[in-house]
């Protein structure tokens, strides 16, 4: 079988001398393979020319090289605005970076792959498409990549049509939530504010409320988050055009550009709205309001697509709506039964509460412990919902004061403040003065009572009242900002009323039982002679002091003898006429000494006080109480020696301790002058080992003279001569003597020394200043001594109305905690290296102890290794007599 081929054909005349053809050469060359080549690519150019694929060839670097005519009539640009050009420059809008290098397609295709996906193009007139394209590398023979091929495919209504699948998916998705939602919900708001919501992101649209018709008017109960500004707002027809336009037509209401729409609500004009839909919510033949809807992106309408979701959507919450006064009855019956229940459960826990209380008061408890067990009982309910802290007062009648009886986890700053509060002061006394519940969810300024760094909380502060009479107050702790709740209200003041019947009861049976107690460990116990007798002188009772001095061994040796039959014959006719007159005057007490005779024959003297048995206006019996006198009257004339002995002892001890203060004290200070004087060189230049022997000399001159003046105010406190000069004076005065005194003793030990005065302090202060600046400068001093970095501080204060405190306070060594009881007794000293380097008596803290009490205060430590120690003095604020 015969086959065709194609030649490629030269042909050359070959000329003789004189330029006449003789001959021809033909050279030819067999072209029948690229003749097949180039027909395959006419064939493929012309496949490509008419695809109706947009084909681009880009060269290595991603530049367009080729386009088909297929790119020119989807994108509009033609081949010669494309090429030169990257596609994502051309087509990805100029928002697009027009780096490309690392994108995912890019990086594939270089690495030898075909890579497949979708490109959101833009047309050359702006308008957005969406292309599937497949990338492909072009290789050399040796493998090398010399351009790329993409053909890509116009997807855009399968996008489209993708894109109306999902959001119906979304639709069916929230209606589906919607429902759960609905099943779901705590309360009204909650679903409003879900439909809302879920409205929103169905119809693209960021505005999104419901107004509900409310009498004339429809109000805006729900809206999303970026204009919530707007609920509770009610509009009328004047006001909400669309949206009444809507109501009353039952037909939704759009508007493509709400900004430039001449009816627009000024409260709208913030959002710059453009597109907006207002559908009605119809149940039945009735309008229940209006969803509106409203975008702020410009040029972006409803499509008719998305009114009808609207439309459909507005539906279903008017079937939600119209369910819900249905759903509502319901949960109201079952939250009515609830209450129900939990009011029951309450009561009942009540109950328990007073019962446990009662039982308390049954227990053979002390009146602290008790109260004790009250505040544990109240503290541990679980429902009523206070901090694990409180305290329970007393009113004191002698005092007309407060006085804190227990307490749970109080500070230690209000266990002094609080231990006694004034009526009408604080919560407390407010309570005890108004005989009303006092309640606070914070500091308020009736706190008065209050301290540094005092944290925020709030009370109940319950009254105890019994007729007209407060017994005390219940002040129990609550967090910050607690709502007072009626339910807490109505148990405090049931549980008070029963604490007071508790009260009375127990104070009751503690007086009944105390003075029980005491008349019997009186009598029983008593060194003096108790005895009863009938009207006619028969013993009927004796004690066992009685019993032992007669001799008798118990008491019926002694009941029904006669009282005349136990004294001395001769005196038995004087002593009947004693008790004769007694018992014929009827006077009421008598008193008389006589001769008795023991049951050994020995002689006593007797001297008694006899009074009275009445039953109404008769005599019924006597009552004596007796003592022993015989060693008495034997010491009668001791007594005389022994008072002139104690006289004479005491006028010693005045010698001795006014000796000791002019033989120790004036020898002293001619020590200590002279002293200074050699200092100040006025008997001639010193060397300065000389300076320093002088120095030791006057710092040991100081401490005889300061141990001098401790121990005989120690003698004058011990002995109860030490009276105090009370005055007025200021306290400021008196804070800048302490500071000039100790600054320059702070100043050589390199410490900073600070005072200072609170501005609630009164201008005057009524107490012995003298004694009060020897206080303060002996705590400084201390706090100076044991101090070797940093700072002392001596602070006046007046935390609270009845009394004002001194407060010292340094950054020293601090004080051990097993030795902070014992620093305040004489001659006792902490036990460290720095009090020994320091010398002292021991005496000053003892000093400072007794001064502050003899003042009628107190003085508190707080200390604690190596971050130092604060002494406070709390003292009463005081007028002079007669004010």
């Amino acid at each position: 079988m015969a086959h065709y081929y194609w030649e490629s054909a030269t042909i050359a005349p070959v000329l003789d001398q004189d330029n006449q053809v003789v001959n021809y050469v033909a050279i030819k060359e067999d072209i029948t393979s690229r003749r097949e080549v180039e027909s395959q690519l006419r064939k493929l150019s012309r496949a490509v020319e008419q695809s109706g694929n947009t084909i681009i060839i880009m060269d290595r670097t991603g530049v367009i090289e080729y386009v088909n005519p297929k790119f020119t009539e989807v994108t509009g640009y033609t081949p010669e605005e494309a090429i030169g050009k990257s596609p994502a420059a051309l087509m990805q809008g100029v928002e697009t970076p027009t780096d490309f290098t690392q994108d995912e397609w890019w990086l594939t295709v270089n690495e030898g792959h075909i890579w497949q996906g979708e490109f959101r193009n833009h047309r050359k007139d702006g308008s957005v498409f969406w292309e599937s394209a497949s990338i492909a590398p072009v290789q050399s023979r040796d493998g090398e990549i010399t351009n790329f091929i993409e053909i890509k495919q116009d997807v855009t209504e399968q996008k489209v049509l993708q894109e109306q699948l999902q959001k119906q998916n979304d639709y069916l998705s929230i209606l589906h939530q919607v429902t759960l939602d609905l099943l779901d919900r705590r309360n009204l708001g909650d679903l409003l504010k879900t439909i809302v919501n879920h409205s929103a992101a169905l119809l693209d649209a960021p505005f999104s409320e419901l107004m509900l018709l409310d009498g004339d008017d429809l109000l805006v109960r729900a809206a999303t988050d970026n204009h919530l500004e707007i609920l509770g707002e009610r509009v009328n027809r004047q006001q909400a055009i669309l949206s009444w336009k809507a109501f009353d037509t039952l037909q939704p209401v759009l508007l493509d550009d709400y900004s430039a729409w001449p009816g627009r609500r000024e409260t709208y004009n913030e959002f710059s709205l453009h597109a907006v839909a207002d559908f009605p919510v119809i149940a039945g033949d009735r309008c229940l309001g209006i969803l509106a809807l409203g975008r702020n992106q410009a040029e972006y309408p409803f499509t008719p697509e998305q009114t009808q979701t609207g439309i459909l959507f507005a539906r279903l919450v008017a079937l939600v709506l119209d369910n819900v006064n249905l759903y509502d009855s319901a949960v109201q019956e079952i939250a009515e039964r609830e209450r129900a229940q939990t009011s029951l459960q309450r009561s009942h826990q009540q109950q328990q509460v007073i019962n446990s209380l009662l039982k308390i008061s049954l227990e053979d408890r002390s009146m602290d412990e008790v109260l004790d067990a009250i505040l544990n009982e109240i503290l541990s309910i679980d429902w009523l919902t206070i901090s694990p802290k409180g305290g329970i007062f007393l009113f004191n009648d002698q005092t007309n004061l407060l006085d804190l009886r227990v307490h749970r986890n109080l500070s230690p700053h209000l266990q002094v403040l609080c231990s006694k509060v004034a009526l009408g002061q604080c919560l407390c006394g407010r309570a005890a003065l108004s005989r009303e519940i006092q309640f606070s969810d914070c500091l308020d300024d009736r706190h008065e009572i209050r301290y540094d760094g005092i944290e925020e909380h709030g009370h109940y502060n319950i009254p105890i009242v019994q007729g007209e009479s407060t017994l005390g107050v219940i002040v129990l702790y609550l967090p910050h900002g607690y709502q007072k709740a009626d339910d807490d209200l109505v148990f405090l003041r049931s549980a008070a009323d029963a604490i007071a019947g508790l009260l009375r009861r127990k104070q009751a049976e503690i007086l009944l039982l105390e003075s029980e107690v005491r008349f019997r460990q009186i009598v029983e116990n008593a060194s003096d002679i108790i005895y009863r007798a009938d009207m006619n002188g028969n013993f009927t009772y004796a004690n066992p002091s009685a019993l032992k001095l007669m001799g008798f061994t118990n008491e019926r040796d002694v009941v029904g003898k006669n009282y005349l039959d136990l004294t001395t014959p001769e005196f038995r006719n004087k002593l009947k006429r004693v008790y004769d007159h007694q018992y014929l005057s009827k006077t009421q007490s008598t008193y008389y000494e006589f001769p008795a005779v023991t049951m050994d024959g020995e002689v006593v003297w007797v001297g008694q006080n006899v009074q009275l048995i009445m039953d109404g206006d008769q005599v019924i019996g006597f009552q004596a109480v007796a003592r022993n006198i015989t060693q008495l009257k034997q010491a009668q004339e001791a007594l005389a020696l022994s008072r002139d002995q104690a006289l004479e002892a005491s006028r010693f001890k005045s010698q001795l301790v006014s000796r000791v203060s002019h033989e120790l004290r004036t020898p002293l200070g001619g020590i200590l002058g002279y002293t200074e004087l050699l200092q100040y060189e006025a008997f001639g230049p010193l060397n300065p080992a000389q300076q320093t022997a002088l120095h030791n000399i006057v710092e040991s001159t100081h401490f005889l003279t300061n141990t001098v003046n401790d121990l005989l105010d120690q003698a004058q406190i011990e002995s109860k001569s030490l009276s105090l000069h009370n005055t007025y004076f200021n306290p400021l005065t008196l804070l800048e003597k302490i500071d000039t005194t100790m600054s320059v003793l702070a100043g050589k030990k390199g410490l900073a020394f600070h005072t200072e005065i609170s501005t609630d302090l009164p201008g005057e202060l009524y107490a012995d200043e003298k004694r009060l600046q020897q206080v303060i400068i002996n705590l400084a001093g201390n706090a100076i001594k044991f101090t070797n970095e940093g700072e002392v501080s001596v602070r006046i204060s007046a935390p609270v109305p009845a009394f004002w405190t001194v407060e010292v306070r340094d950054t020293g060594v601090g004080i051990p905690l097993d030795e902070q009881e014992n620093i305040f007794e004489p001659f006792r000293q902490v036990s460290n290296a720095i009090t020994r380097e320091n010398r002292g008596s021991g005496l000053g803290l003892a000093i400072v102890k007794q001064l502050v009490e003899l003042m009628g205060g107190q003085i508190s430590l707080q200390s604690e290794l190596g971050r130092g120690s604060v002494f406070t003095i709390t003292l009463p604020l005081i007028n002079a007599p007669g004010e």
